[in-house]
């Protein structure tokens, strides 16, 4: 795991191979050259050959093997900005006493909350719908309206509790009533960093002065319902539930009913 602290280090590569190659992406003029660079710089963090090989084909042989950036902090290096998801690379040793260049997407610690508000003596799940982007790979189809639970990154200064209890109101228009924590969950430990501490929270519509405007203007373009343990389940088993994060979330809550109860004393 990795500290939040360490996480909101600012990470610049240095004068260094990496560093040479990232100069080069503004002089270059087609996106074809681009894309050739960048490709450059994801087959840098497969292995020592290949990163020599690289560096041969970029004129960059002055640069060793040693020469990989690092940080003053000790902090892994920042190699491509991308908004909400930079990439980062470290050097890790594998079990053969190799060295290799391991990339990962830099999101660091976040929440997920299940919300469950009750219908007389009914559990009910709140869900939302939004539109993620669109990707296709061999006639598989993700992305597009996805339904999920609410789930953010960690906000500087607060705690998981509040950031949880942030996410709900901001995302459904709900607010918390009492919050559970139900473990430490990572998203995909071997493309990046992420994990989420989650909640099962008993939730009731928030009142309209609750909602900052920009929250209000948020949650108007979500579609937000209601969802019993059953058909949340069978939405998961037909697949038009597919957010990993929310399919989890629904088969933790139907294996862990006595939760709910526990939700309910006061």
């Amino acid at each position: 795991m990795y500290k939040v602290g360490k996480m909101q280090a600012t990470r610049e590569p240095h004068n260094t191979a990496l560093g040479e190659i990232l100069t080069q992406l503004p002089k270059l003029a087609t996106s074809e050259e681009k894309g050739t660079v960048l490709d450059a710089i994801l087959k840098l963090m497969s292995s020592q050959e290949d990163r020599q090989m690289i560096l041969r084909r970029l004129g960059l042989e002055k640069f060793g093997f040693s020469d990989f950036p690092t940080n003053k902090d000790g902090s892994d290096v920042r190699i491509f900005n991308g908004g909400r998801t930079p990439i980062y690379a470290k050097q890790v040793s594998t079990k053969d006493g190799e060295t290799e260049i391991w990339g990962y997407v830099g999101r660091g610690p976040g929440v997920m909350v299940t919300p469950v508000v009750m219908e007389g003596n009914e559990p009910m799940i709140v869900l939302f719908e939004q539109i993620r982007p669109k990707h296709v790979r061999e006639d598989i189809e993700i992305g597009g309206p996805t339904i999920e639970i609410p789930a953010g990154i960690l906000k500087p200064g607060r705690s998981y509790y509040d950031t949880a209890r942030e996410e709900i109101l901001e995302e459904i228009g709900y607010k918390a009533i009492k919050l559970i924590p139900s473990g430490v969950w990572a998203m995909a430990p071997a493309y990046t960093d992420e994990f989420q501490v989650h909640y099962i929270a008993l939730v009731e519509p928030a009142n309209s002065n609750e909602n900052h405007d920009d929250d209000r203007k948020y949650i108007l373009d979500k579609t937000i319902r209601l969802y019993s343990l059953e058909e949340a389940q069978e939405m998961v088993n037909s697949g038009r539930i597919n957010d990993i994060r929310t399919v989890a979330a629904i088969n933790n809550l139907i294996a862990n009913k006595g939760i709910i109860s526990e939700l309910l004393r006061k």
